[in-house]
């Protein structure tokens, strides 16, 4: 889906959309991607925005020739068939005629770097605005990761399950949040005390005759963690491992273990 989305972009067909140079049917079709897919959606802001700069940053250029056409004038003036004049006068013409070709060509050059500077801050001012698009999306991305774990921390379907170490683990503490209704695991590592580079912690869920492997434990600095969930699981537990060693077989080191409630049919 990406590699479509990436030959979508460097075909041409956005920028041509931006412009209005495309036909009904493809504006029709090219709305729909951009309602669909966000990468699209961003790039065609973008195109817009420029655009929009682009058409502000050309309405204030000197046209094009302003300084021939200047001196065909004060040539011309200079050429005609007017009485002859004093050399005098003829030489102060001149001076004036060249004093405002260079009072002009000043304008020019002050409008150019005008321009360029106002082209710099407004990109600036784009890409800004940008970048503060996307974290608005990240953060309120966050926020509903955060609404969906508080709204299935206040499910009455999910069990809160508190796993304390034994004497081998003191400090560790970790909480798991299971619910069986929708089948989804949360834990929180509360506090997992230090081991040896050789070692890790592993959690487990045993059933009648088996144990899962859950996953490797870690800090979770105060964030909950998506857990699989493991049908007819009896219990869970924590073990101390080796760290490369074989994962699919727990050892006898556990530091915490807690029954799981059954769901009742």
């Amino acid at each position: 889906m990406k590699s479509r989305i990436q030959n979508f972009l460097k075909s041409g067909l956005l920028e041509k959309h931006v412009k209005g140079e495309t036909t009904k049917q493809e504006s029709i079709q090219l709305d729909g991607f951009i309602n669909q897919y966000s990468e699209i959606k961003n790039k065609y802001l973008e195109l817009e925005a420029q655009l929009e700069l682009e058409a502000q940053i050309h309405a204030v250029t000197p046209p094009d020739g302003i300084l021939e056409s200047i001196f065909d004038v004060v040539n011309e003036k200079s050429g005609s068939t007017i009485k002859p004049i004093s050399n005098a006068i003829h030489s102060w013409l001149a001076i004036a005629a060249s004093v405002i070709a260079l009072i002009f060509a000043g304008t020019a050059i002050m409008l150019y770097n005008h321009n360029e500077n106002l082209t710099r801050e407004n990109n600036t001012i784009v890409e800004e605005v940008f970048d503060l698009r996307k974290d608005i999306d990240e953060n309120n991305n966050k926020l509903d990761n955060i609404l969906n774990a508080f709204n299935k921390l206040n499910n009455p379907e999910t069990e809160k399950y508190i796993l304390r170490g034994n004497s081998r683990a003191k400090d560790l503490k970790t909480v798991a949040y299971i619910n069986a209704s929708d089948k989804s695991s949360l834990i929180d590592v509360v506090s997992l005390p230090e081991l040896s580079d050789e070692q890790t912690y592993q959690m487990w869920a045993n059933l009648q005759d088996k144990k899962i492997n859950l996953g490797t434990l870690g800090p979770s600095n105060g964030k909950l963690q998506p857990m699989p969930y493991i049908e007819d699981a009896l219990s869970l537990s924590i073990t101390i491992e080796t760290k490369n060693a074989n994962n699919f077989e727990a050892s006898e080191n556990s530091v915490a273990e807690i029954p799981i409630k059954l769901k009742e049919n």
